[in-house]
This record gives C-alpha cells, sequence and structure tokens, in this order.
C-alpha cells in the first residue's frame, strides 16, 4: 500500500527487519503507481519509469523527434525491479529545446528537453554595499525569470564562515556571473539551494571557503577547528527539495581549507559541490573543479547519505563535461538512489578514485564516454577508478552502465578497475600505464570552437634548482564553423599554481587560426615539496574551458633538525605530499611489504630484535 499510495512508511530504518525495512525503502524510492509512465527530461537526456505488474517480460524504449517518420531504439532495454513493479531507464544524446516521442512497451508519451536560453523579467546587480546573508525567495516563471548577478569587476567577500546566498522557497531564478570569495562551514555554505524549482547557477566563481582546521592525530589525523572535525565544508550545496537544479560553467579552486588523505583514515574536509538528497532532476555541466596538493578537496563533489535510497543525487540527474581533479577520496560521489542518474563526458583525475557508485539502492546508473585520466592523491595512493566495491550488497538486485570509457594509467592502479556490476561493462578501453597514452584533449567534452593539442604536461624534473624542460609549448587550434564568432579567452589557475606561467595569458581566437602557449616553470618557487601538480584552463568569457594538467616532481627532501645534541627526528607535514627517504626497512606487516623502523626499547621474544612502533 505504501508504494501505490506515495506516502512514507513511518517505520524506524532498521536493516534486521526484512519487512519494515522493504516498506521503507520503496517508499523513500517514490515509485510511480502501476499504469503509470513519468517521464524527466534534461538538456540532452531523459529519465523514464513505468509502472507495470509483472509477468510482462522485456520491454524496449523507442523515441523521436516530433515529426519525423522513422523509431529510434535506445541503446539498453530498460530493466524491470520487481521490488518496485516498475520499469526503469535513461535515453542520452538528445538535442536541447526540442519535442520527442517516447513509447515503451504500449505506453507512449511527448516530452520536450530544456533550454539553455531562458527569458529574464527582472535583474538584481549585487555590490559591496549588499548585506549577507541574502535569501532569495522570487517566484519568476518560465516566461520571465529573475536574475542575480554582481557589479561588473566586484568580488562578494565574507569572512571564514556564513552563507552569501540561500535560495529557498523559490522558483525560476538564475544567478550568474557571481565571484564568491570565503563563507563556508557546515549548514552555511556561500550557495545553498533548497526547496526550490528552476534554480540555474551559470558562470560563477567560489574561492577562499570553509573554516580550515589542522590535522589533529587524536581524531585519525583529520582536520579540526574550533574543536570539531571539519567536513562537508562545501561552496555550494543542493538539498532537499531543490528540483531542476542546474550548475554549468563555474569555477571552484583554492578552498581555504584542506583535507587529510586515507594514509591516516577516511578523508574528510572541504568539497565543491555537497548534494543533499534534492527531490529530482539536477545537471551539472561545464564546471571546472580543481583543487591542489596544498587544499586537496575530499571529494569534489561528495553526497549524503550514500546508502539511502534518496541519498546523493537522488533521483533523474546528469553529470555532463566536468573537470574534476585532485581529491584525496572521490572525483564524484554518486553514492545513494542512482535512479536514472548519468554520469558522461567527464573527465576524471588525480583522486584517490574517480567515480564511486556503491551504495547503489535504486539504479539504473549510467557511467559512459568518460575519461579517467590516471589515480593519485596527495601521497601517491589509487584505489578503483569506478568504485563498485558492495555494490550489490546495499541495494537490491541494482543495474548498473558502464560503457564507453577511456581508463589511462597512472598511479599505483594503472589499470581499469572495478568489482563488475550487475548490469552492462561495453566497450571500455585501458590503457596501462606501460603504454599509457595522454589523456584526449577533447574531454571533458564542451561546446567551444577550440581545443588544446595538449592535455596533460607530466616528466618535468627540477634538479639543484634547475627545470627539465624549463619550458613547454603548445598551441590551440580552430575547430568550430568557418564562419564561427571570434572567441576572447583568459589563462586561469589556482593561486597555489605560481610555480608555472603561461603566456599570452590573454587573447583571442577566430576561424581558421591557432594560438601559440608557451607554458615555463619556475623552480625558485618549487623548493619546499617533492610534488608540484596543478592545472590550468583557457577560459572564455562565458565561463566554457579548456583544460590542462600539469605534474613536476624535484629532489626537495624535508630537513632533519636537531632535537639535542646527538639526537635527531624528522618533521613530516601531515598535509603535504610524502617526500624524503627516512630510513624504510622491509616488514611484511607494513604497507607495501615496507616500514619506517623506529625501535620502541622493547624486546621480542628471545631478546633477538627490537619491536618495531
Amino acid at each position: 500500500k505504501h508504494y501505490v499510495s506515495g506516502k512514507p512508511a513511518k517505520v524506524p530504518r532498521r536493516r534486521w527487519d526484512r519487512r519494515q525495512r522493504i516498506e521503507q525503502r520503496i517508499a523513500m524510492m517514490g515509485p510511480v503507481a502501476r499504469g503509470a509512465f513519468v517521464v524527466r527530461p534534461t538538456y540532452t537526456s531523459v529519465g523514464f519509469r513505468l509502472g507495470a505488474k509483472p509477468g510482462m517480460g522485456a520491454l524496449e524504449a523507442h523515441f523521436r523527434k516530433v515529426g519525423e517518420a522513422v523509431w529510434r531504439k535506445a541503446r539498453h532495454s530498460p530493466p524491470y525491479f520487481e521490488d518496485a513493479e516498475e520499469y526503469r531507464g535513461s535515453i542520452m544524446g538528445l538535442q536541447e529545446d526540442t519535442e520527442y516521442e517516447l513509447k515503451v512497451g504500449d505506453a507512449a508519451t511527448t516530452f520536450r528537453t530544456w533550454r539553455t536560453d531562458v527569458p529574464v523579467a527582472r535583474t538584481v546587480v549585487l555590490d559591496e554595499t549588499t548585506k549577507f546573508p541574502l535569501v532569495i525567495s522570487d517566484k519568476g516563471t518560465e516566461g520571465g525569470w529573475i536574475r542575480y548577478t554582481a557589479k561588473p569587476g566586484v568580488v562578494l567577500r565574507r569572512d571564514r564562515k556564513g552563507s552569501f546566498i540561500n535560495v529557498k522557497d523559490a522558483s525560476c531564478v538564475l544567478i550568474e556571473g557571481i565571484h564568491f570569495d570565503g563563507g563556508g562551514g557546515q549548514g552555511c555554505e556561500p550557495l545553498r539551494i533548497e526547496n526550490s524549482g528552476h534554480v540555474r547557477v551559470r558562470n560563477c566563481e567560489f574561492t577562499g571557503w570553509g573554516v580550515g582546521g589542522e590535522a589533529d592525530f587524536t581524531r585519525r589525523g583529520q582536520p579540526v577547528a574550533d574543536g570539531k572535525i571539519v567536513n562537508f565544508d562545501a561552496a555550494l550545496m543542493i538539498g532537499r527539495g531543490a528540483k531542476c537544479t542546474t550548475v554549468e560553467r563555474c569555477y571552484f579552486h583554492d578552498a581555504y581549507g584542506k583535507s587529510n588523505s586515507w594514509k591516516y583514515s577516511h578523508p574528510a574536509g572541504n568539497e565543491a559541490i555537497m548534494m543533499c538528497r534534492p527531490e529530482h532532476s539536477t545537471v551539472l555541466r561545464w564546471n571546472d573543479m580543481v583543487g591542489s596538493d596544498l587544499h586537496r578537496f575530499n571529494d569534489a563533489v561528495e553526497g549524503e547519505a550514500n546508502f539511502w535510497e534518496n541519498g546523493g543525487f537522488n533521483c533523474d540527474a546528469d553529470i555532463d563535461g566536468n573537470f574534476l581533479i585532485f581529491c584525496n577520496d572521490d572525483d564524484i560521489e554518486l553514492d545513494g538512489g542512482q535512479c536514472n542518474v548519468r554520469c558522461f563526458r567527464n573527465r576524471f583525475e588525480s583522486a584517490y578514485c574517480g567515480v564511486s557508485i556503491q551504495g547503489c539502492m535504486v539504479s539504473p546508473v549510467y557511467v559512459c564516454d568518460n575519461e579517467f585520466a590516471g589515480l593519485c592523491d596527495e601521497f601517491g595512493g589509487a584505489g578503483q577508478q569506478i568504485k563498485t566495491w558492495g555494490f550489490d550488497i546495499y541495494g537490491r538486485s541494482p543495474v548498473a552502465y558502464i560503457f564507453d570509457n577511456v581508463f589511462n594509467g597512472q598511479g599505483a592502479r594503472p589499470k581499469a578497475s572495478f568489482i563488475e556490476p550487475r548490469g552492462v561493462l561495453e566497450n571500455n578501453t585501458d590503457n596501462p600505464a606501460s603504454h599509457r597514452s595522454a589523456p584526449r584533449v577533447e574531454y571533458p567534452v564542451r561546446p567551444l570552437p577550440f581545443l588544446l593539442d595538449v592535455a596533460r604536461i607530466d616528466g618535468v624534473e627540477v634538479r639543484k634548482g634547475v627545470a627539465n624542460p624549463a619550458k613547454a609549448s603548445f598551441k590551440a587550434r580552430w575547430t568550430g564553423a568557418k564562419d564561427g564568432e571570434r572567441v576572447a579567452f583568459r589563462v586561469r589557475k589556482n593561486h597555489d599554481a605560481d610555480w608555472f606561467d603561461v603566456h599570452p595569458a590573454t587573447g583571442s581566437i577566430g576561424p581558421g587560426e591557432t594560438v601559440d602557449f608557451t607554458l615555463t616553470f619556475r623552480p625558485e618557487r618549487m623548493n619546499n615539496r617533492r610534488f608540484y601538480r596543478g592545472a590550468f584552463l583557457v577560459r572564455d568569457e562565458k565561463g566554457l574551458s579548456r583544460v590542462c594538467s600539469v605534474y613536476a616532481a624535484t629532489d626537495f627532501v624535508p630537513p632533519f633538525r636537531a632535537e639535542k645534541d646527538g639526537e635527531f627526528a624528522q618533521y613530516i607535514d601531515a598535509f603535504r605530499p610524502a617526500s624524503g627517504r627516512p630510513d624504510v626497512v622491509e616488514d611484511p606487516r607494513g604497507q607495501g611489504g615496507k616500514a619506517i623502523l623506529l625501535e620502541s626499547g622493547r624486546k621480542s621474544k628471545g631478546d633477538k630484535a627490537s619491536t618495531p612502533l
């Protein structure tokens, strides 16, 4: 009765009570009634759910533009889920602002995909005098959106704690062209969206957010501030009751806080975006979320309630064409409901894990046509490129579609690594480290009319203050239409990526043209850690960019600092990459069969050797 009425089951969440747990999880899934056909489009995708009685067998999904004569068959047939008595599936690769017909079995309907440009009825301009936090509860309409922006050249600033903007109980609101610097803390993110429909965040910049914190080894090495562990410290939070939310063309970088690595315990700290059980239809597209070794993200995109049916992105979401790099845990967590959640055309790089889909409680989830450009946390550790551990434990027969991805080897685990989940695995390409190819220059996929001819610059070594090579040259080349409009650009990079320069820093490119760039290393600023890892963007005025990562290694060795005469100690900063070579011994009990030996003074049995700490 719960899934027919759609009312939540008021029962405690107890895994050991199977009947109550099933009732509760069915209610949280919000299944459709028998015979109902629910369709939720985004810009280029559509998710559908068809309530049906058991025994109908396999059904195919077909679609076509309104007015076309020929039906096209969906690449994958929608699976049937007995627990909710419904078929669920998705179709990708549609055109924006286009009307389509869709049929699954005997059920048929029409829908229109979203459009990027929306009509603006009123614009509100923020400046230095604006008082924060600002609560936005405007009710725009599809024919007249309410736009919030900032005065040209103005950066909105706050101290370490507090929100800039809370979007609550609003509709049809566009937040565009604002640079948020500062703010943050769990529950008071710089930008919060909840209980609102059709909110778009476009071409914004987020820097300096978070409450900071330092590693506390009485708290498992996690960052602590004001006596509390710092976690879920996001720049942007998409929360409960949010539906049809878009975040696009935004640049997240230089968080004030930082995260610990798995070397100590489960990472905690900051992230760019926090997903807190929105209602449905979230789109993240064409964003740049760039951490650094000094300010690594925990996850670039983190989800609340990993093992709840409405957790994470919940349902009907697109993660399309994003660049996520430098995380100590996952580049992105999709964990939670994952009902028609689609992750495609992104580039995931330099994180302990690329994409996490464990705890798939509803499904189906799609991870396809992505570039995995190597795993590496700040200490070089790596896990699964697609985390599927426990995939089939937490959900009832979840389904995953993993196809058309490229796994480029780099880091500790060069090969494509994931436990095969139930579903479809097809046409994935694995480039192991021994035959590693550079990331594809067109990934992440974005509607820009030019490409760089390089996507990663690595192999650079700094010895005795000299970089080899000292420079790297590359080009941007026009790939758009012959009569396309000229594009102005700026080179952007994180504040702590001051160890290299890119010239020209500004310019433009037009049809048939190429632009020559030079990246110059600055070894005088590469003298206090072993590894230097960063990235830069060639970004246009609308917030779209081409990206390139940069890696260098140095001969830096941490100094040994005298404690007292005849004794010395080596100090290791928990938040900096491991460097130098303290005394290492072979020890099968240690990670990788090695350990740093510190004598405890206690003798083992037989007084044969000191017991290592």
